[in-house]
């Protein structure tokens, strides 16, 4: 985020040491990889105008470089799931699209990578968790402010295939209630009864 400071008076108005000293007006602006970059101005106007442009060069970020900052950012998910996400990050993500620039990617792209994934062999599931990796990184380069707008929208993924319904009989219904624990036979006749889902 952007923001011009002045080095010569607070906003209490008082002054500050560096008063009547060097140029009066910082410019501060982010980089694009977390850090801030400034400048200093004779002039507010000039300050601004330079915090604000959206010509300044900034330092470039490629996928592989955020993909490492995105992973460090995952302290809420536990050891397995970490794990996962670098499997996927490493064998999925990083090979298709490591080497480009966030900034450079197309919803194109993303989607092409997608379909790389499903021609190397992965299954759907797979396919589709790669996938939510990556759409996740995206965002959060959204809100980081290193993108605009995340390109990961829109995106066709591969179905996933149907597996047939087992349905059981009354007989093995039954079978299953007379040789559970009996403290827990009341909830197979009522998850057979009313069709709950595991979850319920």
């Amino acid at each position: 985020m952007s923001r011009v400071v002045d080095l010569w008076l607070r906003r209490d108005r008082t002054r500050t040491a560096r008063y009547g000293r060097g140029r009066r007006w910082k410019a501060v602006r982010t980089d694009g990889r977390g850090g801030e970059v400034t400048r200093t101005f004779r002039t507010k106007d000039a300050a601004t105008v330079w915090a604000h442009s959206a010509t300044v060069a900034t330092a470039p970020v490629t996928v592989a470089e955020w993909a490492g900052t995105w992973q460090g950012r995952q302290v809420h998910q536990r050891a397995r799931s970490r794990e996962t996400i670098r499997l996927r990050v490493e064998g999925d993500i990083l090979p298709v699209l490591g080497g480009r620039r966030l900034d450079s990617l197309t919803r194109a792209d993303v989607q092409d990578a997608v379909l790389a994934w499903t021609e190397k062999g992965l299954a759907p599931a797979t396919v589709r968790l790669s996938y939510r990796y990556l759409s996740s990184m995206l965002r959060e380069a959204v809100l980081e402010g290193i993108i605009p707008v995340s390109p990961a929208v829109r995106i066709r993924l591969p179905a996933l295939p149907s597996e047939p319904v087992e349905v059981l009989t009354v007989g093995q219904v039954q079978q299953i209630a007379d040789t559970i624990a009996p403290w827990a036979r009341d909830a197979v006749l009522v998850a057979a009864a009313t069709g709950l889902r595991p979850g319920e």
